[in-house]
């Protein structure tokens, strides 16, 4: 595989009929392909059809997120009550923990509009958290050497004793029980679900798209949705608790902003949220300088082949770029770019940060971006918010968590300091499902 470091490479590359790599061979998450790993892009583009649909109706799209946003702030709320209450108990948790547990109740209620239990458990054991860890190996396995696994597919057996499938006690298997379940649970509701979209559109297209199609999406959303937001705003808040200049200024602004009646309460809108101006650039700066999918994200070359610095890359060789490395080119994003520096969205002119956004690489380029940028986006600024606003918060160690790359980022033992403050300005009230 051919890696490239120069911005102006990805349209050429990450076009909208790019065919994807055997990195994304499925098998992982089940013997059927979802959107992430259908490699043609003929095919591609029927299930992101599907997938977009659902999204035009729900909380994957950025007009519909306005619509539902109500119920995000439900789950914030109820999220910092739990976390309020377990503050005045032990003051010393895994933020990366409870961030987790959050984004899973999220995502098992804006899938399938029921509550998962996650958060009121207050546990990890044989819940999503415990699977998702044990289930990291094989999606290692399976993107890292597709060349030996593919052939081995075809051997008889292979795909029941390795491959995941409902009914397993742990890993992928155990998130495929636990989705069926959620399926059964929510037969019958009327709610616009995505789980309801995406059965809605293959009622209506029964031969384009089938049932294991949308059952492949929905395993897709359950894991993909809160593991990589997640990771996002784990990375925000430990950038900002190492840098104790830049904490200090974040305090300082979001106070500023609750004297000044610019947040509602308790929880902010997304657009009062994005008018902090250094609290938004400290979540940008995170996505740039710790993308969730710290990998190179491989496509195929398209027919006719594609020169590059006077060298000619024949079709269908396979060719990819970090969102790490590009993330860090001076060209793009300024000088200092392994150091976490907020300021550099601040700072530079408006088309030099149109420039940023446009070659941010985190969620991948254009038309294919990740299809749930916006609702990760919008998490990740209310959660960081409720986090300074209504806790001071300081690392426990002088060092950083640690953050694994299994192919996508994943925050463990985040230990902080935490003492739910002033809530004066807070109105307590009941979460309802």
């Amino acid at each position: 595989m051919l890696s490239f470091s120069d911005p102006l490479m990805i349209p050429l590359v990450y076009h909208r009929k790019a065919d994807k790599d055997d990195f994304w061979t499925h098998g992982a998450l089940g013997e059927h392909a979802p959107t992430l790993q259908t490699l043609k892009y003929t095919e591609h583009v029927k299930k992101r059809r599907m997938v977009s649909a659902a999204a035009s109706a729900h909380a994957l799209s950025s007009t519909a997120l306005s619509r539902l946003e109500f119920k995000l702030d439900q789950r914030v709320l109820n999220w910092e009550e739990k976390l309020r209450s377990y503050a005045t108990v032990c003051s010393r948790i895994d933020i990366a923990l409870w961030v987790k547990r959050h984004l899973y109740e999220n995502s098992a209620d804006l899938i399938f509009g029921k509550k998962s239990g996650f958060a009121e458990s207050g546990g990890d054991e044989d819940t999503i958290l415990h699977a998702t860890r044990h289930s990291a190996w094989l999606i290692g396995l399976m993107t890292m050497f597709p060349y030996i696994l593919r052939p081995l597919r075809n051997v008889p057996g292979f795909n029941k004793i390795l491959l995941p499938k409902s009914g397993d006690r742990s890993g992928i298997g155990k998130i495929m029980t636990v989705r069926d379940n959620l399926m059964k649970q929510s037969e019958g509701s009327k709610s616009p679900t995505l789980k309801n979209n995406l059965q809605e559109y293959h009622t209506l297209h029964p031969t384009s798209i089938s049932q294991e199609d949308v059952d492949a999406e929905l395993l897709l959303l359950m894991i993909a949705t809160p593991d990589t937001t997640s990771a996002f705003i784990c990375a925000t808040i430990d950038n900002i608790l190492h840098a104790p200049a830049i904490h200090s200024r974040v305090v300082s602004e979001v106070k500023t902003f609750v004297s000044q009646h610019k947040l509602h309460s308790p929880v902010a809108s997304y657009a009062e949220i994005k008018q902090i101006p250094y609290l938004t650039a400290c979540i940008w700066e995170a996505a740039r300088l710790c993308p969730s999918i710290p990998v190179v994200i491989p496509r195929r070359v398209s027919p006719g082949g594609l020169w590059v610095s006077g060298y000619y890359i024949p079709e269908g060789t396979s060719i990819g770029a970090s969102p790490s490395v590009i993330n860090r080119d001076v060209g793009v994003f300024g000088p200092e770019t392994d150091h976490f520096r907020p300021e550099r969205w601040l700072e530079r002119t408006d088309e030099e940060v149109a420039k940023m956004h446009r070659f941010l690489f985190s969620w991948g380029f254009g038309a294919r971006q990740c299809a749930g940028k916006d609702l990760a986006l919008m998490m990740t600024f209310k959660v960081c918010l409720q986090l300074f606003r209504h806790f001071d918060i300081e690392p426990a160690s002088a060092s950083s968590g640690r953050a694994e790359n299994k192919g996508f980022a994943v925050y463990e033992n985040l230990l902080v300091n935490l003492r739910a403050g002033d809530d004066s300005e807070v109105d307590v009230v009941d979460i309802g499902d």
